[in-house]
Formats: structure tokens, sequence, C-alpha cells
């Protein structure tokens, strides 16, 4: 069984006025009309959202619109931001991602991808990173490989910091019906 995710494009110029994004109002507007375009999208689904087109995002708009986006999604639908066109704009985001412990994943002009998030506080992304590298170079795990891969991890403590990155941002999570015959859950990175 495959796990690939598909990937749709959104340009969040279509859903507000480029002039007006800013502030709670037009954020929590633009909320509501993406939320509504992004539920049409299969669970697995990664949404690479462009910001082309909008040369400025305050910390308002930029929480209201887009960090609830992450919020409201995640674990089924994840997100990629693509298109930035001042490195100003990914400043916008620290104090939201910091406040809600999420990441954000961000697109580079070489298609690589750059994990913005709250890693000051030294216990957060720093401590998840080895494992984040491991996950990103499969289509998909299961709480059994990251166990068999990391010796040092209990089935309980791999699953758990499993649903961290889930929380985080980073990984989508789906249920399927194991070998076994009971529910497993697989997880899937959130990447190009």
């Amino acid at each position: 069984m495959t796990h690939t995710p598909s990937f749709k494009m959104v340009e969040i110029s279509a859903y507000v006025d480029p002039s007006k994004a800013r502030g709670v109002k037009y954020g929590q507007l633009t909320f509501a009309k993406l939320r509504q375009k992004i539920e049409m999208y299969k669970c697995g689904t990664i949404v690479k959202l462009s910001l082309a087109g909008l040369d400025f995002i305050d910390v308002s708009f930029g929480r209201e619109c887009l960090i609830h986006l992450l919020l409201h999604f995640r674990g089924r639908i994840g997100f990629i931001l693509t298109n930035l066109e001042h490195s100003d704009l990914e400043e916008t985001f620290y104090g939201a991602l910091y406040h809600y412990k999420i990441c954000l994943l961000i697109q580079q002009p070489d298609n690589s991808t750059k994990i913005i998030g709250p890693k000051s506080d030294g216990s957060f992304l720093e401590k998840y990173l080895e494992l984040w590298n491991y996950i990103s170079e499969h289509e998909f795990v299961t709480t059994s490989q990251i166990v068999k891969h990391f010796h040092a991890l209990s089935p309980p403590n791999g699953n758990s910091k499993l649903n961290k990155l889930v929380k985080m941002g980073l990984l989508l999570k789906k249920r399927q019906i194991a070998t076994s015959g009971g529910p497993e859950d697989i997880f899937i990175p959130i990447k190009n």
C-alpha cells in the first residue's frame, strides 16, 4: 500500500487582496475561505501555500490565517509555505509558532525545505531532529520501525515522540490495519 501524499498548490492572494493581508479581521476571513477550500482535500494531502504577490503580512494576519490553518488540519493535511518574497515574512511567524509549539515548513528557492519553529528553548525541536531526519528519509514510518531503529526507545516512548511530531506539524498520521489484524498508525513526513 502506498502512502505517498498528493500535493496541491493554493495561492493565498486568490483569497485576500494583497493590500489587506494584515490584521485579525482579514486573517480570520482568509482563514475561513482557505479552510473551506482545503477541507475538500483528502487526508494525507500536502498543501503548498504560495505567498506570491504578498509583500507584507503582519503578525496578526499570519497567526489568524496561516497558523490557525496548521492547527486546524495538523495530522491530517500538511502545509509547506512557498514563494516567500522577503525573508522578513518568515520572521512574522516566530511568535505564534513559539506560542503554539508548532513548526512551519518553508520551501526554499532550491526546492529544499527549511523548518522554522520554537527552537530557542533547547528542549523542543533539537531533541527531535535525529528522529525527524530518519523519518524524512522514508515514505512513512510506524512505531515499530522507530523502536527497531532507535534501540533506546520503548514502543510507548517511540509512539509518544511520533505523536509529538504530529502535534508540531511535521508529520501526517493515518490509521491502517496491521498485518496482525489490529490497528496501526503510520506517520508520513511533510516534505517536498
